[in-house]
């Protein structure tokens, strides 16, 4: 009898396979960046989709060269077309509305609405929406996706911890209050400073965490927490606003730590846990790779389903319209988020923590340089094109101001005398520990 239960299963998961293989999904989305777990997990999401139907991927940012930035594996379903009548389009979150004008969308979900920019999805009332997890809505349907490559951080275990943290700045909510990241870090005699673009090189950004005993994460909401436990070292959220969706997470989190006053920190820090926690976190891993295509496959045909029965959304629109809008005003405090990429960007988020009047001024004023430069650009440009200059001038000031070819700069060669230099000779000060733990300290007791 148990045998005929397990046949009947399997046959009816052939042809549930067989059915949702009939129908195409049209991913339209951002360019790959390996520093956006949003911009991979949309791409990845594709890939799991092209395991069991039919999958186009369209990167609306490409300028249609062949040397675009994205892994080998996406090459067979990266397309340069529009999408066909009844194919059923993928919109990431950050696109708002439906601009190919689709009758059938689904609205992947990577953020909250509101909390990076103020601007919803722009739903509508028969579009499909699905959330990346549970700290993007508690409500949506849920579509948890993780890289098999996260199981490569093991390799980092074997690193020697130092008396060290690492202090993240990601995406920052300048409403952050927390008087306590000042008294933590008198605990270590290192201190690293992580951000959105530094370390460049994802190898030496994870050897630092490794090194690390603790990662203070300001950014409330960033996949690299994830991957700090994955290399076994315990973090400290600084703003704690995602608890509670952490808590009640798609899969068990270890080593995330919201106490405030970090009285059992020497417990945390202790080698055992250290230990345990790297072993848990691969452990949970691997089981939630290994559910991951039945996960993706019911996604799949859940969709399928909502389309072939011409169903309107409007009631579950509203209320995760309505929980989003919520925890903006409630939980956010409404409050502006900095994306922080260097020094100058972590000095001006402290700044506006203490003086939050400054971020329509320094705003004003950005939008002011950004325009004069964009002017300055088009007037080069116009140079460029009128012929005066040969194709090898043309070439290099290409290079320096359309960011396009902004990786190219390090190879370039300037002469002073008789000795040339290259970008790849110029290297960021480095700063003590002892100059960063006071400069933390102050920006901190702002």
């Amino acid at each position: 009898m148990a045998g005929k239960v397990v046949n009947q299963k399997l046959i009816l998961e052939k042809d549930v396979i067989q059915s949702i293989r009939s129908y195409s999904f049209y991913f339209y989305v951002p360019n790959y960046l390996e520093n956006s777990n949003g911009a991979k997990i949309i791409w990845q999401t594709a890939l799991e989709f092209s395991k069991f139907s039919n999958v186009s991927i369209y990167n609306y940012e490409s300028d249609g060269s062949s040397e675009e930035p994205f892994p080998h594996e996406y090459k067979e379903l990266v397309t340069h077309k529009g999408p066909k009548n009844n194919d059923i389009i993928v919109y990431p979150d950050c696109i708002e509305g439906n601009p190919l004008e689709a009758n059938k969308v689904v609205k992947f979900m990577l953020c909250r609405q509101y909390l990076l920019n103020s601007l919803g999805a722009g739903f509508k009332k028969k579009d499909y929406v699905i959330a990346y997890s549970k700290t993007v809505s508690k409500i949506a349907p849920q579509l948890h996706i993780v890289s098999h490559k996260l199981l490569n951080l093991s390799k980092y275990h074997s690193i020697p911890k130092k008396n060290k943290v690492s202090i993240y700045y990601g995406k920052c909510r300048l409403a952050l209050k927390n008087k306590n990241i000042k008294k933590l870090l008198n605990h270590f005699e290192e201190v690293s400073i992580l951000t959105r673009s530094s370390p460049k090189n994802k190898d030496d950004l994870y050897k630092e965490i490794a090194e690390s005993m603790l990662l203070i994460s300001i950014d409330p909401n960033t996949n690299l927490t994830h991957e700090s436990t994955l290399i076994g070292t315990p973090v400290y959220f600084a703003d704690g606003v995602f608890k509670e969706a952490n808590d009640n997470f798609n899969h068990k989190h270890y080593g995330y730590y919201y106490d405030a006053n970090l009285a059992y920190l020497s417990d945390i820090l202790d080698p055992l846990n250290i230990n345990e926690l790297k072993l848990q976190t691969m452990k949970v891993l691997k089981n939630h790779l290994a559910s991951q295509e039945k996960r993706v496959r019911e996604s799949i045909a859940s969709i399928i389903d909502y389309f072939e029965r011409d169903n309107c959304n409007v009631k579950l629109i509203n209320l995760i319209e309505e929980d989003d809008k919520s925890f903006y005003s409630d939980k956010w405090k409404c409050s502006q988020t900095i994306s922080i990429k260097g020094n100058t960007h972590i000095i001006v988020f402290h700044l506006l923590r203490k003086y939050p009047a400054l971020y329509p001024v320094l705003k004003s004023i950005y939008k002011i340089l950004k325009t004069a430069r964009d002017n300055t650009t088009q007037g080069v440009m116009d140079t460029v094109t009128s012929g005066k200059l040969n194709a090898k001038t043309i070439d290099r000031i290409k290079r320096l101001i359309d960011p396009k070819f902004c990786l190219a700069l390090p190879r370039m060669q300037v002469t002073v005398g008789k000795k040339k230099f290259s970008g790849e000779n110029i290297r960021t000060p480095k700063y003590s520990s002892k100059f960063k733990k006071f400069i933390l300290r102050f920006l901190w007791s702002l």
